[in-house]
């Protein structure tokens, strides 16, 4: 490795993140790797049981 920290270059730390259709599918997985990149995620849903 180079000696880069790739945490540090793609931390999202701060950073607000909304996420339209994240209950389920491609969107939750988008959804958790936002969130372990430090951002503060919302997520939107047709269904909103889907949500809780």
């Amino acid at each position: 490795m180079n000696g880069l920290d790739l945490c540090a270059l793609f931390s999202l730390d701060g950073k607000i993140a909304l996420v339209t259709g994240g209950s389920r599918g491609i969107g939750y997985m988008i959804s958790q790797g936002l969130l372990q990149a430090g951002a503060r995620v919302y997520i939107t849903a047709r269904d909103a049981d889907a949500c809780t």
